[in-house]
């Protein structure tokens, strides 16, 4: 009986805590259930007020949308108005120039054509002037076999086409005794064309130490030496028929008689005025009859000039012009002195 007692009232233990366990969880569910719908209704108000905001937001950017489009069609039409503008004023510009210049255009283009063709004369011609060098040089190198390297030509020294009329004047004349005023490619050129013929000399007049030492070694390198002389003669004082010029000094002519060929191409222009003049009454009683003077440059000014003083000087002398790049005068001395009519250009 006490059995059933203590059972029974174990079992109604049991029963009140598992009343109360229930209770406690419903009311836990209760109050969390609350707390959801409270804090679910609070976010959903927050979520409302911010897509107010947003609304709000929207609405402000369209206006300002529609404000910026009103804008830019304004700014296209003006830049629109500014490019009708420039072109009307650049066809302005176009008629007013086109009206200014008017017939000058024409006139214009017949200059430009016009020098253009004078250019292309002017390259043809130095084209021909080089042609004939290479080709007066190809004919030296006929003439002459040279032993080594020659010096070059043109520039201040004789260019090809005199160097051959030069060389060609000492094969076909056989001088004795050929003079050169000034030295250079030419003195070794000459020194070959006589060493070929087999007799007679070359003499050099130089008024530069350095220079002529340079052309004694040239002529030694080519084992001619013994066949050109180069001859120191200073610039100095000299009186001669139109007055005192500076030429070479005279002492380094003692020696000289019956020339029979004589290359002018010295002194340098900045000694004197007309400074090759010197040559022809300085050696008028050197030369041989029937000798020969060629004139380098004689299209210059200045040997124009001498070319002029020789002739009323000395009448008898008879004269042509060479076809050469820079002119060359080609003078003969009578034999008898007489006659003679031709006259410098």
């Amino acid at each position: 009986m006490a059995l059933v007692l203590v059972a029974g009232v174990v079992g109604g233990v049991a029963g009140w805590r598992a009343a109360w366990l229930s209770s406690a969880i419903a009311a836990a569910t209760f109050v969390l259930l609350a707390g959801g719908l409270w804090w679910v209704r609070n976010r959903l108000n927050a979520v409302r007020k911010h897509q107010r905001s947003t609304y709000r937001l929207i609405e402000s950017l369209l206006r300002q949308q529609k404000s910026l489009h009103r804008h830019q069609k304004a700014v296209a039409a003006a830049v629109s108005a500014a490019g009708r503008a420039q072109r009307a004023e650049t066809r302005h510009a176009h008629r007013s120039v086109a009206k200014a210049v008017g017939g000058r255009t024409n006139a214009l283009a017949k200059q430009i054509e016009h020098a253009a063709e004078q250019e292309a004369d002017r390259s043809r011609r130095q084209a021909d002037r080089m042609f004939r060098q290479l080709e007066a040089l190809q004919n030296l190198y006929q003439l002459i076999r040279v032993r080594r390297a020659m010096p070059p030509s043109r520039g201040w020294a004789l260019s090809p086409d005199v160097l051959l009329s030069y060389v060609e004047e000492i094969l076909r004349g056989e001088p004795r005794t050929v003079l050169e005023c000034g030295s250079g490619a030419s003195t070794v050129w000459a020194a070959y064309a006589v060493e070929l013929l087999g007799s007679g000399r070359v003499v050099a007049l130089e008024h530069d130490q350095e220079f002529a030492e340079r052309t004694r070694t040239t002529l030694a390198g080519h084992g001619l030496a013994d066949v050109a002389d180069v001859r120191l003669a200073p610039i100095a004082p000299i009186d001669v028929p139109a007055g005192t010029w500076q030429w070479y000094d005279t002492a380094a002519l003692h020696d000289l008689h019956d020339i029979d060929l004589v290359l002018i191409d010295g002194p340098p222009k900045p000694t004197h005025r007309q400074a090759r003049y010197p040559a022809v009454p300085v050696l008028r009683d050197r030369l041989a009859p029937g000798a020969v003077l060629l004139l380098d440059d004689a299209d210059r000014p200045d040997e124009r000039a001498i070319l002029h003083r020789w002739r009323s000087e000395w009448p008898e002398l008879t004269w042509n012009k060479l076809p050469h790049e820079k002119g060359t005068a080609r003078l003969v001395v009578p034999r008898a002195r007489s006659g003679g009519t031709d006259t410098p250009p």
